[in-house]
This record gives C-alpha cells, structure tokens and sequence, in this order.
C-alpha cells in the first residue's frame, strides 16, 4: 500500500516579485497532491504577491492534482496574487488544451517568459 504524503520538498526564490515553487518531484498524483497543496501554501507563508508553479521537473500529472492545482490557485488569490504555470511539458500542457484550462491559468514555456 502507498502512503499518501502531506509534504513535498519543493524549491522555492523569487523572481520579479513573484515567488517561484517549483517541486522536485517528477510527478503529482494522488498520492502526493496534498503534499504539493502544502507545500503552496507553506511557501507563501512570508508572501502574499503572486506565485509561479515551476513544472519543468513534472511529467505526470492526474486529475486529482488537477483540481489540487486549482485549489492552489484560489488560494494565492485568496491572498491578493496571481498564480502562473511555467515549464511544463509537452504532455501535460496538451492536457491542459484538452481541458481549457487556459482559460483558468496563466500559462509560460518557462519561468523567464513570465512578464
């Protein structure tokens, strides 16, 4: 049996005024999504701009993190900011086409293309 786990090692610094989180996982499924909620909400602790989710490290994601990524959104704006998407991959951003969740996020090939 897997163990769900409440905590995720993430990295966090900021950039342009806005705290950059980028987990150093591989993958957030349902056995680390709370994990990775916490690790959102830890990170903006001693911040209340915007964040960005650095993904470049993700390559699989399921629907349950999904929701666990908006559930991280609506938090950074419970706090006044804006939450961004960069670096993810090809498979994961065609999921989030499939998905519209464009529509939702604000979405970069990378943390650097962030205005």
């Amino acid at each position: 049996m897997i163990e769900k786990q409440d905590n995720m090692d993430v990295e966090t610094r900021l950039s342009g005024g806005a705290i950059v989180i980028t987990p150093l996982v591989n993958e957030i499924t349902h056995n680390n999504n709370r994990g990775f909620l916490n690790a959102v909400k830890d990170s903006l602790i001693d911040h209340s701009g915007d964040a960005v989710i650095d993904m470049s490290n993700i390559q699989i994601i399921d629907s349950v993190s999904l929701g666990s990524l908006v559930a991280a959104l609506k938090y950074v704006r419970s706090r006044g900011g804006e939450m961004f998407i960069a670096g993810a991959a090809p498979a994961i951003l065609q999921l989030f086409d499939m998905l519209n969740f464009r529509s939702i996020f604000k979405i970069y090939d990378n943390v650097e293309n962030i205005p």
